[in-house]
């Protein structure tokens, strides 16, 4: 164990996923920080070090997501960046980690990223809204932005092609299809755009199908069938306003076949009803 590290943090420093569990269940303070002065927590030592079972250990014992205790500001996301760990990344992205903290240098997770050249991690922070322009503090002093200090090729030609990508929606090659449901589902707008006349979900979308990358089942075909008419195909990818609507008016509609006036044509009414009247009043 290193001088100043705690049971936990030295167990959190070499990925011991059971001894970290074990000093927890007996009271280990998951906030305590080393003993040199530095104050870094479990957190972001095993953020550092690559150990993602661990983050997710300390995280559900309640680790304080964006502190590290360190005096320079430097939070377990950027540890992540920085080392290129896309696993332990997207742990501490999907619980919840703000993005955008500086440290006292005015470097963020997407400054380190960038600047390492670590291409999955920049597209994970840019799809969680990650800034592209700091003001930096020290030696470097000034604006700084992604293109900037992109460390690789690659790394800048995604960034480039992304400039003007404001939504998580505009990430089409980067998100699966569940997290593409999930999206358009909770309401994502498929004209979202950060200027006029500049890329929208849907427009990507279509620019993917015409290149042949849009195969069914992909986030870009459904964004494509979420922008056709409400039907019994695409109602799933309506919003849950939309949805309840929908279902009223079905209701309505087999309500309206029952009347005796429609006796003999009730299968025609409902058909009418959900080809014609829905797909024209369930909007997203």
């Amino acid at each position: 164990m290193r001088e100043h590290d705690t049971p936990l943090i030295d167990a959190a420093r070499h990925g011991r996923l059971t001894d970290v569990e074990a000093l927890l269940s007996g009271g280990a303070d998951v906030n305590e920080g080393k003993t040199d002065g530095s104050g870094a927590t479990a957190l972001v030592v095993a953020a550092q070090e690559g150990h993602a079972e661990v983050v997710s250990a300390l995280l559900g014992s309640g680790a304080t997501i964006d502190w590290s205790g360190r005096d320079d500001r430097w939070t377990p996301l950027m540890a992540a960046s920085q080392q290129g760990h896309v696993e332990v990344l997207t742990v501490l992205l999907e619980a919840g980690a703000t993005v955008n903290p500086t440290d006292i240098f005015g470097r963020a997770a997407m400054t380190l990223a960038c600047g390492r050249g670590h291409l999955t991690c920049v597209k994970l922070l840019s799809l969680y809204g990650a800034t592209r322009s700091w003001q930096m503090q020290g030696p470097e002093e000034g604006v700084a932005t992604a293109e900037e200090v992109a460390d690789n090729e690659a790394t800048t030609a995604f960034l480039v092609e992304s400039r003007l990508w404001s939504t998580p929606l505009h990430h089409l090659r980067i998100i699966d299809a569940a997290r593409a449901r999930e999206l358009l589902r909770g309401g994502a707008d498929l004209h979202a755009a950060a200027a006029a006349g500049g890329p929208t979900p849907l427009s990507l979308a279509q620019a993917l199908r015409a290149a042949g990358d849009a195969a069914s089942g992909s986030a870009a075909s459904l964004v494509l069938a979420a922008a056709e008419p409400w039907g019994p195909r695409t109602h799933s990818l309506f919003p849950a306003a939309a949805r309840t609507f929908a279902a009223e008016l079905l209701l309505i509609g087999h309500q309206l076949s029952r009347q005796p006036r429609f006796s003999g044509e009730e299968i025609s009414l409902v058909d009418v009803w959900t080809q014609l009247v829905m797909p024209s009043a369930v909007v997203r």
